[in-house]
């Protein structure tokens, strides 16, 4: 054979391998989008409140769990068709009624399709410098009011072979110092959701998990997170607070130079959660947001190498910020 040949026909046959994969893996929605009804929660703002509303835009019917009357009134003002209600996700009275609530909401014979578990807290500070209640706070929203919701909800899912779509972060992947709590929670918020999805292979039910680097959410305002910080330290007593002698200042400057570099748009996360719901094959994981591959990138690495790299590049604290 000829080489000209020979080349012409390796051309062809990779040609037909590259339109055959593109062809397997591109994406398509589903059908009747305008039939599916979606459960969001922590719709109060941030994440939650984008993500309400570009379902609504879409065409999805939405339940909007906030915590707060005000939320609930801003998204009937904002939308007749999202149906907005009153939920703590830690409150198990709450939780019962909310499922009620849906299925009464809900056409006969119809399921959820999805549930999107967005509500979250954080609070800041080392580990020497927080409470125990801090982390029981902090894990019985992430952590344990999720579990809770997704289980209560979990039968209304299974009846359309929905999704769950759990809002994880990168700090579930690679603990980053100073956020301990909310670190713990998302560890084992990933745990939760890796050990659902393989469960709920059986009922059809898929089962993603989203991890953001920061954005511009509440949960990143600076001023709570620095009034937080600032009593905690307050309550450490003497010896604890001269061995940090001088570091609140220097994270406090920290956290609003990575508050005021965090992206305002939402849409990245935004768009990875709604492919999740409505693309025929949506991902395990959806990774997003400034610096999500370098993450990654560390959390594989052995530990050593890893505390080594995070030590040079984390935004939030440094070793040397107490040696120097």
């Amino acid at each position: 054979m000829e080489p000209a040949a020979a080349i012409f026909i390796a051309g062809n046959v990779v040609f037909v391998i590259v339109y055959l994969y593109y062809m397997l893996n591109r994406k398509s929605k589903i059908a009747n989008i305008d039939e599916k009804y979606v459960l969001i929660t922590g719709c109060d703002s941030g994440f939650g409140r984008a993500i309400a509303e570009r379902l609504d835009q879409v065409g999805v019917n939405v339940f909007a769990a906030c915590l707060t009357d005000s939320a609930v009134n801003e998204l009937k003002a904002h939308s007749k068709k999202i149906i907005p209600f009153v939920l703590d996700v830690t409150n198990s009275e709450q939780i019962k009624n909310s499922v009620a609530l849906v299925k009464k909401k809900l056409p006969d014979g119809k399921g959820l399709w999805g549930l999107v578990n967005n509500a979250g807290i954080a609070d800041s500070g080392f580990i020497e410098w927080l409470p125990m209640e801090t982390f029981r706070k902090v894990a019985d929203v992430n952590l344990f009011g999720l579990i809770e919701v997704t289980c209560q909800f979990l039968p209304l899912i299974k009846k359309e072979k929905g999704r769950v779509v759990n809002m994880a972060s990168l700090a579930g992947i690679q603990a980053p110092p100073v956020t301990a709590p909310y670190n713990i929670s998302k560890f084992g918020l990933v745990a939760f959701t890796n050990t659902l999805r393989f469960e709920m292979l059986a009922f059809g039910v898929r089962v993603c998990c989203i991890c953001p680097t920061f954005f511009r959410t509440n949960i990143l305002d600076t001023e709570n997170l620095v009034t937080g910080m600032n009593t905690l330290f307050e309550a450490v007593n003497d010896e604890v607070k001269e061995s940090y002698k001088g570091v609140p200042e220097k994270l406090i400057t920290n956290l609003r130079n990575i508050a005021g570099e965090a992206p305002v748009d939402l849409n990245p996360v935004v768009n990875v959660v709604e492919d999740a719901l409505i693309s025929t094959k949506p991902k395990n994981y959806y990774f997003v947001g400034k610096g999500s591959i370098l993450f990654r990138i560390i959390a594989s690495c052995p530990t050593e190498l890893s505390d080594w790299l995070f030590a040079k590049v984390n935004p939030i604290f440094r070793p040397s910020m107490i040696s120097s």
